[in-house]
């Protein structure tokens, strides 16, 4: 599901992908970054948590090989 939404992206024109993911869903965070997702930033109390707030994992994917264009 994820490698056909990453290619729709692509046909789209959309040169990177962005998600965020919870550093405690560390099945999520591997299976993204299996897929060439980076970690990119964290913002930090982003998410709502059962005790309080937990910070968050920003991760980027670029679509396209460096200095490639969609067209």
């Amino acid at each position: 599901m994820m490698g056909y939404l990453l290619d729709r992206a692509r046909i789209a024109g959309m040169y990177e992908a962005f998600l965020e993911v919870r550093p405690s869903n560390t099945v999520a965070s591997r299976l993204y970054r299996s897929l060439g997702f980076e970690q990119v930033g964290g913002p930090k109390g982003l998410l709502p948590a059962v005790a309080g707030r937990e910070d968050a994992e920003v991760l980027r994917r670029m679509l396209y090989p460096e200095g490639a264009s969609p067209g």
